[in-house]
C-alpha cells in the first residue's frame, strides 16, 4: 500500500473523529516504577486511558504484577515532582482494574484550574499498595489530542526591528478545551533587559497589531492554559482561527523596549497538506484566461485551513468547493465566503453551515474536490483546480509587503501565496502574487524571519504573476544542497520578490513548516536521575516528517556545554543517540535529524520517539552528567480506546483477565499503550472484525512479553505497516485487541477499538415498515442518571437477550432473555442501585451480538 493512500485513509479517520465525537480532550498515563519520587525498582506496570468532557474526566485504569492496591490518586506535579493528593479513584477499583468519571460537581470539583493543570501535564496518577505506601507506580496524564502550533523569538520579528540578543521557542497544543502554551525566553534576564509583561496580540508576520490577552511569565518561562471560559478573554472562534492562520503573534516587552524586544508569529505545524493550482485550462471547457491562483491546506482537528491568492484582471465574484474529479462538472459544496479581493483565508469546518462532513472527506480522499472562482465575464469559472494531497513535509509562505527588510515597498497592498514540497526530484513549489507592481524578479534567500541574507535560487518559471516549478538536487546552478535543506527546516530561508518600483523588495514570505506529526517537551532538573534542583529551565519543540525531525528548543538560566537526544523511557537515563550542542546560537538551537549522516534517525529511533522513549538532555560545566531533562511527548492526535475481557471473546470465555489500552492515531502511525492483568499472554493482535465475530489477524503486536504492558505503534511506513484498509476499518470501529494464552489460543480477553465518546444517536422507523437487519442503538439520554433507554430492531422473530455488565465484564443484570417477535423494541434500564461508572450492554439474538458503552453519572 502506498504511504499516499495511507494518508488519505488517516485524514478521513481523524475528521471523521472531529465530527462522530463530542468535544472532548484525549489523555494517557504510562505507569512504572520509575517514575516513582524516588524512582522505585518494581516490575509492576499500568496503563491509564481519561478523556475529558463537558461532563468530566472519565478513566480507565488496569494495572499488572502490584501487590494489593491501598490507594490511587490523581496528584498534583509535574514530572519528577511530587505534589498533594488531588482526588482518590480508589473507590473506582476491582482488584487491578478501575473506571470511573470525576464529575464537575463532585465534592472536589472538576473545576477550571484542575483542568488547566490537567493540560499543562501538572498532574499524575500514583497507585499506592500496602509495601508501597508512597506509591509503588507512577505515571503523567499527558494530553495526546489536538492541534500542534510553535512560535520562535526573536527581536528582528519586531515592527520596527529590535537589535535583541533575546531568543526563544514556544510549545502549543490546541484542544477542544483551549490552547496549552509552554514558552522559554533566554537572554532577557538582568536589568534593562528584564522582562515586564508579554501578551498575545492579533496580527498577521510583519504588522503591529491589537492585544488580546496577557501571558505571565515567571522568570523567563512562561505555561498556561487559556480556556474557552477564560475569564479575561474567552477563546472562541474567531481566536481559534486567527491562530490556525497565523495571525496570532506574542509579544515580550522589557524595559529597554517597552513596545517590545521579541516576537514570534503562533504558527501551525501538524497535519497533513494539500495544494491546488488554479487555471483556466481546468475548467469544463477550458477557459483562455491569464488568471491563476495558488490555494495551500492542512487538514486539522478543527477542519481543514485554508489560505488562497488569485491574480486576476477581472474581479472574482464568487470562489467556492465544488465535488467532482478533474475534469467533470460538479456541485457546490461549500461557498468560500472569506474571499476578500484577491486572498481568502480561513477554515473549512465540521460545524459550518455547509460542513465538512464524511462524504466531502472521502471526495478530498479520492482527488475529487476542487476549488471553482467565477467572474462576471465567465459565469460558469473563470479558474480551476483540485485538491491534491502532499506526500510529505509543506512548507508555506504567505508573502506580504509588511515582511520587507531592504525598503519600505512603494505598495503596502501586494499579497501573495507559497508551498513548498519535496519530491524525488526536489522541492517543488507554487506561487502566486496579487496587487502588486510589475515583476522584476523573485529569488530565494537565507535567512531568518525579519533578516536579511542571500540568494539561493532565482525564481525563473514565473508566467506573469504565478509560477510552478521544482528546485532540483541537480540543477547545474543552485542546486538544492543538504546543508540548504537544513536550513529550509531551521525556518532559514525566505521568497522575495522584486518589482519595477520596488528594486530591493515589493514582497517577501518565510518558509515555514506546516505539516508532520509534533512532539514537545519542557526539561527541568527535577527529570535527571537523580533528581537535581537547578533554577534552569527549557522549551522543545518537534516535528517529524518524512525526511526527519525537525527541532527547534530554547534554555534559560544555564551555560550550555553538552545537548544531546537520548534513548530512555521517563524515570531511567539511557544513552546519546544524538549530539546537537553545533546547532545552538547562544541559548536555542534549531536544525533537523535526518535518516542520513552521522548519527542517524533510524527506523527504531522513530519507533521509541512515538512511543515516548526518547528523552533531551542539557548538560553545563557544573553538571557535565547532565543539569535539565526532558522526556519528548506527542502533542497532539485523535484517541481511541479498548478495554478487554473475556465476555467479548465470540463464544464468551469465563476468565478473570481483563486490560485496558489507550491508542493515539497520528500521521506517523497508531500509537498504543496495553495493559493486561490475570493471565500469561502468549500473544496480542490486531484483529479485523466487528462486535460479536470472529475476524481475521493483521497486525500482531507481540509474541513474547517481559511486562504485560506493551508501549508500541503501528507504523504506516514500512513492512506490516497500516494500510489503507486497516485504516478504514478502524474508521468502522471493525478492528479489536485480541490476547491468546496457552489455555486459550485463540484468545482469553478481546476489546474492540472504538472512539472513546459514542454519540446518543437514534433510528427512526417509518410505522408500516419493518426492520431489513438487526441493530442495537446508542442508550438515550447518554450519559443518564438514573434511567435510559435502549432500542433495538430484529429482522425475524426468535429469542433475544441483553444483559448490562460492568467494565470488569461482570454481569450486572439481564433485560431480557425471550422471544420476541421482529420489528423495533425500546427496553427502559433503571440504574438507581448502581453507582457512576460506564457500563457495557449486550444484544445476542441468533448469531448476531453486538455490544455498546453506556456512561451513568450521578
Amino acid at each position: 500500500m502506498k504511504r499516499k493512500d495511507v494518508l488519505l485513509c488517516i485524514l478521513f479517520l481523524l475528521v471523521f473523529l472531529s465530527q462522530a465525537a463530542t468535544a472532548q480532550v484525549h489523555f494517557t498515563a504510562r505507569l512504572t516504577g520509575a517514575q516513582e519520587v524516588p524512582s522505585d525498582t518494581s516490575t509492576a506496570s499500568g496503563t491509564a486511558s481519561f478523556t475529558l468532557t463537558d461532563e468530566g474526566l472519565s478513566y480507565i485504569i488496569a494495572v499488572d504484577s502490584i501487590s494489593k492496591i491501598t490507594g490511587a490518586n490523581l496528584q498534583l506535579g509535574a514530572m519528577g515532582d511530587t505534589g498533594r493528593v488531588m482526588i482518590s479513584l480508589l473507590q473506582g477499583f476491582r482488584g487491578n482494574f478501575g473506571y470511573g468519571i470525576w464529575k464537575n460537581n463532585d465534592t472536589v470539583p472538576l473545576n477550571e484550574e484542575v483542568i488547566g493543570k490537567l493540560l499543562t501535564g501538572n498532574v499524575y496518577l500514583n497507585i499506592i499498595t500496602e509495601t508501597h505506601p508512597k506509591g509503588e507506580i507512577r505515571g503523567q496524564v499527558l494530553p495526546t489530542s489536538g492541534t500542534s502550533l510553535t512560535a520562535t523569538f526573536s527581536g528582528d520579528q519586531e515592527a520596527p526591528a529590535v537589535a535583541s540578543g533575546g531568543s526563544g521557542t514556544g510549545s502549543f497544543l490546541l484542544t477542544d478545551a483551549g490552547l496549552v502554551y509552554s514558552i522559554t525566553v533566554s537572554g532577557l534576564n538582568d536589568g534593562k533587559d528584564a522582562i515586564t509583561e508579554a501578551h498575545f496580540y492579533m496580527g498577521p508576520l510583519g504588522i503591529n497589531g491589537s492585544e488580546i490577552r496577557p501571558l505571565t511569565f515567571t522568570g523567563n518561562k512562561a505555561v498556561g492554559f487559556w480556556s474557552k471560559k477564560d475569564s479575561l478573554v474567552p477563546l472562541n472562534d474567531r481566536l481559534i482561527t486567527a491562530l490556525l492562520t497565523d495571525s496570532v503573534y506574542i509579544n515580550v516587552h522589557t524595559k529597554s523596549n517597552p513596545q517590545g524586544e521579541i516576537r514570534a508569529q503562533v504558527h501551525l505545524e501538524g497535519g497533513m497538506g494539500f495544494y491546488a493550482n488554479l487555471t483556466g485550462a481546468q475548467e469544463v471547457p477550458p477557459v483562455n484566461t491569464t488568471a491563476r491562483a495558488t490555494g495551500s491546506f492542512i487538514m486539522t482537528h478543527k477542519g481543514l485551513v485554508f489560505n488562497i491568492t488569485v491574480n486576476s484582471k477581472d474581479s472574482i465574484l464568487f470562489a467556492q468547493f465544488y465535488k467532482a474529479p478533474e475534469g467533470m462538472i460538479g456541485g457546490v459544496v461549500r461557498n468560500i465566503s472569506e474571499l476578500n479581493g484577491s486572498t481568502a483565508t480561513g477554515i473549512w469546518k465540521f460545524d459550518d453551515p455547509e460542513p465538512l462532513s464524511n462524504d466531502m472527506i472521502a471526495e478530498l480522499m479520492k482527488g475529487n474536490i476542487y476549488i471553482n472562482m467565477i467572474t462576471d465575464k465567465n459565469r460558469t469559472g473563470e479558474i480551476r483546480g483540485q485538491l491534491r494531497l502532499i506526500n510529505g513535509a509543506m512548507f508555506t509562505a504567505d508573502l506580504s509587503a509588511a515582511q520587507v527588510r531592504t525598503q519600505t515597498p512603494h505598495n503596502p497592498n501586494g499579497k501573495g501565496s507559497a508551498n513548498f514540497y519535496f519530491t524525488n526530484e526536489g522541492l517543488a513549489f507554487n506561487i502566486t502574487l496579487a496587487k502588486t507592481d510589475t515583476l522584476k524578479a523573485a529569488h530565494l534567500f537565507t535567512g531568518k524571519t525579519g533578516r536579511n541574507g542571500n540568494i539561493v535560487k532565482s525564481i525563473k518559471e514565473f508566467v506573469r504573476y504565478t509560477a510552478n516549478g521544482v528546485w532540483k538536487y541537480t540543477d547545474s546552478l543552485q542546486a538544492l544542497t543538504p546543508e540548504l535543506v537544513n536550513s529550509l527546516f531551521r525556518g532559514e530561508i525566505y521568497l522575495n520578490v522584486r518589482t519595477r518600483v520596488d528594486t530591493l523588495g515589493g514582497l517577501r514570505g518565510q518558509l515555514l513548516l506546516s505539516t508532520g506529526t509534533n512532539f514537545r517537551t519542557d526539561l527541568t532538573g527535577s527529570q535527571e536521575v537523580p533528581r537535581i534542583n537547578s533554577s534552569a529551565k527549557a522549551t522543545g519543540s518537534f516535528t517529524l516528517t518524512n525526511e526527519g525531525l525537525a527541532y527547534k528548543l530554547t534554555a534559560d538560566n544555564i551555560f550550555i556545554s553538552g545537548a544531546h537526544f537520548h534513548m530512555g523511557e521517563p524515570g531511567v537515563p539511557g544513552n546519546i543517540v544524538k549530539d546537537i550542542i553545533t546547532d545552538f546560537v547562544g541559548n536555542t538551537a534549531t536544525g533537523v535529524w535526518k535518516a542520513t549522516g552521522n548519527q542517524p534517525l533510524t527506523p527504531d529511533l522513530v519507533r521509541a520517539l512515538l512511543t515516548g522513549k526518547l528523552y533531551f538532555s542539557i548538560h553545563s560545566p557544573s553538571r557535565p552528567l547532565g543539569e535539565l531533562r526532558g522526556q519528548i511527548l506527542l502533542n497532539g492526535g485523535w484517541g481511541f480506546s479498548a478495554h478487554l475481557n473475556g465476555f467479548q471473546v465470540v463464544p464468551s470465555i469465563a476468565t478473570s483477565a481483563y486490560g485496558d489500552a489507550s491508542l493515539t492515531l497520528t500521521p506517523a502511525g497508531l500509537v498504543h499503550d496495553i495493559t493486561m492483568t490475570g493471565l500469561e499472554p502468549t500473544g496480542l493482535s490486531f484483529y479485523k472484525g466487528p462486535q460479536g465475530q470472529n475476524g481475521t489477524p493483521v497486525h500482531t503486536v507481540a509474541t513474547t512479553f517481559k511486562t504485560k504492558t506493551v508501549s508500541d505503534v503501528w507504523l504506516t511506513t514500512g513492512s506490516d505497516s497500516l494500510d489503507f484498509d486497516n485504516i478504514a476499518t478502524l474508521l468502522t470501529e471493525g478492528l479489536y485487541l485480541n490476547a491468546s494464552t496457552e489455555q486459550n489460543p485463540n484468545g482469553e480477553i478481546r476489546g474492540q477499538v472504538v472512539r472513546l465518546v459514542e454519540n446518543a444517536v437514534l433510528s427512526a422507523h417509518g410505522k408500516n415498515s419493518m426492520p431489513v437487519r438487526y441493530s442495537l442503538e446508542q442508550n438515550y439520554p447518554n450519559p443518564f442518571n438514573p434511567s435510559t433507554s435502549i432500542r433495538f430492531t430484529l429482522p425475524t422473530s426468535g429469542l433475544v437477550n441483553l444483559t448490562v455488565y460492568n467494565m470488569l465484564g461482570q454481569r450486572v443484570v439481564t433485560l431480557v432473555n425471550q422471544n420476541m417477535t421482529a420489528g423495533s423494541h425500546e427496553v427502559k434500564f433503571d440504574a438507581s442501585r448502581l453507582t457512576s461508572g460506564m457500563y457495557l450492554y449486550r444484544l445476542s439474538a441468533g448469531e448476531y451480538v453486538s455490544v455498546r458503552k453506556m456512561m451513568l453519572l450521578k
